[in-house]
């Protein structure tokens, strides 16, 4: 482990775009400036940006076998954490973990024993994702693309630098002392963030680069190299107490091979009763720091998030660098492959990602990993959504444009304005009460209003509201266009719902301080339909819920659209 650095050890570095680096150089102290290090145009250790607070926007419960039951909202004692889904910029995300409240939070837990970030790759465009509209039906198309995330910089490749190099020092000082984390990138910019790394963390943090081979990746045969077939992935450790357990993978053929063991340190290979070696067939070999995982082309795995990786390339980095309970961070979680990995391995977690539709694919996904690993418990799990709050001089500048452009993300569509209404019908029989979906809406403030553009190989092509229908036109290169209906129905629109029965009536959680809402009290989903990449249709009615005794009830309901745009209405009751 490297010597830890404060920001007054650290230079502020400023380097001129018309001064020669190794002027600049000149300025830094020998006894400061690092042995060896990755320079940048106008490269600085900037400093944390602190929030005031992560807001808690809902709390997900899962209850297994949910037919007529009570509502158990607290928790053992013995288990105080919540894993949490937080929308928002990581660099805000991971300074508002820093502060007091959030930080002893996670300490009570023994801290972040593990982070793995799969960053943007600096490759130079724009990733899409895939939503699929409605039931399957050959006859209309039914898929859209939405960007997903950036991965362009206008501003060359020090705009990606600076991003990485803030974020992995947030990250060290996150990090627990007997913690590690796991870099994954590839050939474009491994060398650079190889040189940060050893930088923030010390070169002697290191400790293996692991070399990600696909085994099905398809050759372009149209270029004069060979293919592109595997990821970095970078492992550093905080300290020499790090957690590391071994891992092993079937071999493709057993060996058979001398049985050895050790005596008093030594070893030795003992004889049977014949005089000979015994020998033993091994049907596994120790795992080294070549992975071969295949990549995932139309696996069930996939959630339509591009750049999704395999479940069993996080299960490898986790089984090796936590125990069962730890606690693990994502700051780029994307679609949640990391976030399920740990769910299924008994992994605490935190994840982060920026993206309206990252975070919602994240919530269905782990909604349906709780349901699957929990079917038959008799407790009540879930996770908090949470979305950090910018400080007000950073909402200042962005609403000046003085965020540079070469960010590592950007601003995305938003639906809600347009939407009108939704309806329900609520079902109630003495103590029990159940609730249909009977119509959605989304309504345009013109005739015609048009969402976003695309531009393919065979023309461009753009998506547009009309009078409540999505619709999809096609430049063709002739100049005439086509017209395709997307939503033929208005439950086309709906891509997940949720409802909590006693809005406002959460009880705290054992040891939890009571909380002000801004928006009104918290929302705790306790019953969830969505669809899936493989499940396509949805359940329009919920389940019977029975109150414990009569009275006025308050119910939420929460409906998000393809889109990721939430509604939400509140609708009082009274239970006889």
């Amino acid at each position: 482990m490297g010597p830890e650095r404060s920001d007054k050890e650290t230079p502020q570095r400023n380097l001129d775009p018309k001064a020669n680096l190794s002027e600049n150089l000149l300025n830094i102290p020998a006894s400061v400036a690092p042995e060896v290090e990755l320079l940048w145009r106008g490269k600085t250790r900037h400093k944390n940006r602190k929030v005031d607070a992560l807001r808690l926007v809902e709390r997900v419960h899962i209850i297994p076998n949910l037919c007529a039951g009570t509502l158990r909202r607290s928790k053992s004692a013995q288990d105080p954490w919540n894993n949490k889904l937080i929308r928002g910029d990581n660099r805000l995300v991971m300074s508002s973990l820093l502060t007091d409240r959030m930080r002893r939070e996670i300490d009570d837990v023994g801290g972040i024993k593990l982070i793995y970030i799969d960053p943007p790759f600096l490759v130079g465009s724009d990733y899409k994702m895939t939503l699929l509209i409605g039931e399957d039906n050959q006859d209309r198309p039914n898929i859209v693309q939405e960007f997903a995330y950036k991965d362009s910089w206008e501003a060359g490749p020090s705009a990606y630098l600076d991003m990485m190099y803030e974020r992995l020092w947030l990250i060290n000082e996150l990090l627990a002392d007997d913690g590690s984390i796991w870099v994954h990138c590839d050939w474009k910019a491994n060398f650079m963030l190889r040189s940060i790394l050893d930088e923030v963390f010390g070169s002697t943090a290191f400790r293996n680069e692991i070399i990600w081979y696909y085994t099905n990746k398809i050759p372009d045969t149209r270029k004069r190299q060979y293919t592109n077939a595997t990821d970095t992935i970078f492992y550093y450790c905080k300290s020499d107490r790090s957690i590391f357990n071994w891992q092993f993978e079937k071999r493709e053929k057993p060996i058979r091979v001398s049985r050895m063991q050790k005596v008093e340190g030594k070893k030795i290979y003992p004889k049977g009763p014949d005089g000979k070696c015994v020998y033993v067939t091994r049907e596994e070999r120790t795992a080294d720091n070549v992975w071969k995982f295949p990549l995932l082309h139309a696996h069930p795995e996939m959630w339509g998030y591009p750049t999704q990786k395999p479940m069993r390339l996080l299960e490898r980095i986790m089984l090796t660098g936590t125990n069962e309970g730890d606690l693990v961070a994502d700051f780029f979680c994307g679609s949640g492959t990391s976030l399920e990995v740990a769910q299924r391995l008994g992994r605490k977690w935190i994840g982060c990602d920026l993206g309206k539709i990252a975070v919602h694919v994240c919530r269905k996904r782990m909604v349906k990993t709780l349901n699957e690993v929990m079917r038959l418990s008799e407790k009540v799990f879930g996770f908090d959504v949470l979305e950090a709050e910018e400080p007000e001089d950073l909402k200042l500048k962005k609403a000046a444009n003085a965020v540079p452009v070469n960010d590592y993300h950007r601003g995305e569509y938003n639906l809600a304005k347009d939407l009108a209404y939704f309806k329900v019908n609520i079902s109630i029989n003495a103590l029990t009460v159940s609730v249909t979906l009977v119509d959605f809406c989304a309504l345009s403030g013109r005739t015609i209003n048009e969402i976003f553009q695309f531009k393919g190989k065979t023309g461009s092509s753009r998506i547009i509201l009309d009078n409540g229908q999505l619709v999809k036109i096609v430049n063709k290169k002739d100049g005439s266009e086509q017209r395709c209906l997307l939503t033929q129905k208005w439950s086309d629109w709906i891509d997940c719902w949720a409802v909590d029965f006693e809005y406002g009536a959460a009880q705290l959680q054992s040891g939890e301080q009571p909380r002000v809402e801004p928006d009104g009290p918290i929302f705790n989903s306790v019953w969830h339909s969505f669809r899936t990449p493989k499940r396509r249709s949805i359940e329009l009615s919920s389940p019977t819920w029975e109150y414990e005794c009569p009275g006025n009830y308050n119910i939420a309901v929460k409906v998000i659209d393809i889109f990721g745009n939430e509604t939400f209405q509140v609708l009082g009751i009274e239970v006889l």
